[in-house]
């Protein structure tokens, strides 16, 4: 009777429920999570292998201006404006790289929750939702930009430290994680911030299961993935961040199921 009993329980879990969330239209939310991962990957690595070292060679460029002797203005003026034009082209790819990043983040993440949440809003209404879902990023990235800054003045270094690199980066990644489904499916910050205070952070002994079977996950497909390494180059590539891409989708509906789950309860005992 117990085991009949464990057994039900185990199958209405969020978990088995996020299974059965899957549909047709969850090769959609696949494809659109390859290619948001795919353009990251790309622009981010172009940034990085081509115009970072831009920045090295101008700094390293001013370094040697400073200690050689030219044998003319002229030689010395030519040299100059090679670093100058080395400078201003790492300033400008860089202001256009993270433009298009934060398109390509808001515009795949707000799609991809609208298609798992199916919330149909009229086309004319995209464009001003695309800019509150960005403007909702920007709250909370400034917000963990301004607790790092009040840690870096109130504690000393070791445990400004310890909120840089673990407690602010998994804060923020938490609050993204369960105010993108919120939003997205309200469309209003006010609803946002109280579904998440109640949500996320007053049941937030509840999110402690689900963020350990979602980072083993993640672990596991680590494992998984290198399993094709045999292969050339570009399939690898797509095998890679096709596995992470179904993973982190099926996670999204994961999520969801949490959040469904924790409101009903909440409502069953109101």
């Amino acid at each position: 009777m117990k085991e009949m009993q464990i057994k039900e329980a185990f199958a209405k879990t969020a978990f088995i429920s996020s299974f059965r969330a899957i549909k047709k239209s969850f090769i959609h939310i696949v494809f659109l999570d390859f290619l948001y991962y795919t353009i990251f990957l790309f622009v981010g690595s172009f940034y990085v292998f081509r115009v970072l070292p831009w920045l090295f060679d101008a700094i390293e460029g001013a370094k040697i201006l400073k200690q050689t002797a030219f044998a003319s203005t002229a030689e010395f003026l030519a040299e100059g404006t090679a670093i100058q034009l080395q400078w201003s082209s790492f300033k400008i790819y860089t202001v256009s790289i993270f433009i298009i990043l934060l398109l390509n983040y808001v515009f795949f993440k707000y799609f991809i929750w609208q298609k798992i949440l199916e919330k149909k809003v009229p086309f004319k209404k995209e464009i001003k939702n695309l800019g509150l879902f960005a403007l909702l990023n920007t709250v909370i990235a400034l917000l963990a930009v301004l607790i790092l800054v009040a840690c870096y003045y109130l504690f000393v270094l070791e445990v400004f430290n310890i909120f840089f690199f673990f407690v602010v980066p998994l804060l923020t990644l938490y609050t993204i994680t369960l105010t993108h489904p919120l939003f997205v499916e309200s469309l209003s910050f006010q609803k946002t911030a109280q579904r998440f205070f109640v949500v996320g952070i007053k049941n937030i002994y509840r999110w402690i299961i689900p963020f350990i079977i979602i980072t083993a996950g993640a672990y596991l497909v680590m494992q998984i993935v290198p399993i094709l390494l045999f292969v050339p180059d570009a399939i690898y590539f797509v095998w890679y961040v096709l596995c992470f891409a179904a993973y982190f989708s099926w996670s999204k509906l994961y999520v969801k199921e949490v959040i469904g789950k924790i409101e009903s309860k909440i409502n069953h005992l109101s």
